[in-house]
């Protein structure tokens, strides 16, 4: 079994960053009264001796970043004593401190899994999913260009694979259709265990077939849900064909996700780049064009990608409508 990956370090006796691949980062000065604290906490072995200093440390210095740091350590040393209620109970206070922290979520996800609890293993796997998939369509901040937020993306997204790991461990055998849906994307996007990427998808759509609406959604929103839930499984077995040389039923995979991700726009210009990249190389060059035009009137981290596609195919399409980002 895999170990979830721990995203907040402190390093002694040197100015400090804990930086959270996914999630919010926390920095420590050097030599101030917080590190020296921290420093014993981190000496001490997990049991009632780190917990005392833990709450110490909550007493001298809880109230903001230092809090959350802190609820992270307390769920990490009550997760090695195998107190799971404290683990919940101090992730959930992470969680309501900072909503992206993946750490917290992926702790409450070891827990339920060994506690043998499969509700608690959905909950926590649904939070997982939620995480990535809001960090996966983050827009890119103020002055950072598409490509270079896409590229910190991937590679914030690559440095959790440990994590993705784990949870799809504790998850897919359940047969939980998010998680399905996170690691078939994950894996078809990265080139990686296509098989395996291929069937999540599959059995997520099978899933979805028999899916019923849960009583707290409207109609209009449960088929919202339905419907990019289906789109995401066509785009990854689209692209589980490109990368298998397949591309005729890549072709035809995409062209069937296309209109199921239109309320998403990053989902949505990503399949269009994806579609038109593969049209492209199958030499259909008035449809890969017509695609690509699309793609490019979209403000979305593959905007670039698809200009730079087209640019090598004789360029935009004129006078063809194009769909703006909303």
């Amino acid at each position: 079994m895999k170990r979830f990956v721990i995203l907040m370090a402190i390093l002694l006796g040197i100015a400090t960053t804990a930086s959270a691949q996914i999630g919010k980062s926390v920095s420590v000065s050097a030599g101030t009264p917080e590190d020296k604290a921290l420093a014993e906490i981190y000496a001490a072995p997990d049991g009632p001796d780190k917990v005392a200093l833990l709450d110490k440390f909550m007493t001298d210095f809880g109230t903001g970043d230092m809090a959350l740091l802190a609820d992270q350590l307390y769920v990490q040393t009550y997760l090695a004593q195998k107190n799971y209620a404290k683990v919940y109970e101090f992730a959930a206070k992470a969680l309501a401190l900072d909503p992206t922290n993946l750490s917290a979520a992926v702790s409450m996800v070891h827990a339920a899994e060994e506690q043998g609890d499969t509700k608690r293993v959905f909950a926590a796997g649904d939070k997982v999913a939620e995480i990535i998939a809001k960090y996966k369509n983050l827009p890119a901040p103020e002055g950072t260009p598409p490509d270079q937020w896409a590229q910190q993306k991937s590679v914030s997204i690559n440095n959790v694979q440990g994590d993705i790991g784990y949870v799809e461990y504790a998850l897919v055998n359940a047969n939980n259709i998010s998680m399905l849906l996170l690691v078939s994307d994950y894996w078809s996007e990265n080139n990686q265990q296509l098989d395996k990427a291929a069937a999540d998808a599959q059995l997520a759509l099978d899933q979805l077939a028999q899916g019923k609406k849960p009583d707290n959604l409207s109609d209009d929103q449960w088929q919202q849900q339905l419907s990019l839930q289906k789109g995401l499984a066509y785009s990854a077995i689209g692209e589980v064909n490109v990368d298998k040389g397949r591309n005729e039923p890549a072709v035809d995979a995409f062209k069937q996700a296309s209109p199921l991700l239109k309320s998403n726009t990053v989902l949505y210009a990503r399949n269009l780049y994806r579609l038109g990249f593969t049209l492209a190389k199958m030499q259909r060059i008035p449809e890969a064009r017509t695609v690509l035009t699309e793609a490019v009137s979209i403000e979305s981290p593959y905007k670039a990608r698809a200009q730079a596609t087209l640019n090598k195919i004789g360029g935009p399409v004129s006078g063809k409508g194009t769909r703006k980002s909303s």
